[in-house]
């Protein structure tokens, strides 16, 4: 069970740093505000309003997205087949935050958690903090992004939730859905869940966007690594789902 504003507040805990430089600069620039006149007063101005209107703007379109908008209610699966008792691999990045969502779902299947973080390779300040916030569960299998610990054609659905766009090297990216496709069954699904490098994100996250990853670079490694897009969606203007399928039938 998620705890209200459980989203934002992780936001904020696993990238304190940039926050806490945007509040020092915000601070100095309402003091010079105050000291100032005329155009040097007036540039202090334009100082405050870009530091302040991008972060604003920034955590309200993430409370939206991660408290509001019912993305972990996953009631967006509802229009994908996946059955309900067969063997799911939940992968994350080294933050997992949906495995016992999934498991409430789908409580006749198997949902095992797969751990492909490498701190060497996947260097992001905020998944170490998040790392520490929350421990991984008790019986998460780690895993390289190179191999899946399963059998070959034995996982009946994979879930990437905000995972694989930390994979930044384009040929690793490849190869780990490679992976994932040799690990799934025949017809089989990977549900890609990711924020886009695309407008709405701009206009969300400024120059954060550049964090994730453009519609063509999915869509190039989809179609290298042999998976079929059954269907694309939205949850809301800021989130996509990709519904994978193994060997290309539609939904």
């Amino acid at each position: 069970m998620r705890r209200p504003l459980q989203g934002i507040t992780n936001i904020v805990r696993f990238n304190w740093p940039f926050y806490a430089l945007a509040a020092c600069l915000l601070l100095i620039a309402c003091v010079a505000i105050v000291i100032t006149k005329g155009e040097l007063r007036y540039w202090t101005v334009i100082v405050a309003l870009c530091t302040a209107l991008p972060v604003t703007v920034s955590l309200v379109v993430s409370l939206y997205v991660y408290d509001l908008s019912g993305l972990y209610d996953l009631r967006w699966l509802d229009s994908i087949e996946l059955g309900s008792n067969g063997h799911f691999a939940n992968i994350n990045a080294g933050f997992d935050e949906t495995t016992m969502l999934l498991r409430q779902r789908y409580p006749d299947a198997i949902v095992m958690p797969y751990d492909f973080y490498d701190p060497a390779h996947h260097t992001e300040p905020s998944i170490r903090r998040a790392r520490a916030a929350y421990p991984a569960h008790a019986d998460t299998i780690t895993i390289g992004t190179d191999h899946i610990s399963a059998a070959d054609g034995s996982i009946d659905a994979i879930f990437l939730i905000f995972a694989a766009h930390e994979i930044r090297d384009a040929l690793e990216r490849e190869r780990f859905f490679a992976a994932c496709y040799q690990a799934l069954r025949r017809g089989g699904h990977v549900i890609v869940v990711e924020h886009l490098r695309d407008a709405f994100n701009f206009a969300a996250y400024s120059i954060g966007f550049f964090h994730f990853l453009p519609l063509r670079s999915w869509l190039s490694v989809f179609q290298a690594t042999g998976f079929k897009l059954a269907r694309r969606q939205h949850i809301n203007p800021f989130v996509t789902i990709f519904i994978l399928r193994k060997d290309g039938h539609t939904l």
